[in-house]
């Protein structure tokens, strides 16, 4: 299972790419934020509050 950026994000980075779900806490992602992805997004559409509250 992979995770993929929006175009939005893609054109700021230059060497963006799709990798495991599973090593996104090697780029600087959460366990809370790999959850969520695993979880298939809780709550998506509906207002999460402050970045940190889904572990940004």
């Amino acid at each position: 299972m992979y995770w993929q950026a929006s175009i939005s994000i893609i054109m700021k980075f230059a060497n963006v790419r799709m990798v495991p779900i599973c090593d996104l806490a090697s780029y600087g992602f959460t366990d809370t934020f790999k959850e969520i992805i695993e979880s298939g997004f809780p709550g998506a559409g509906s207002y999460m509050g402050h970045k940190r509250n889904i572990g940004l």
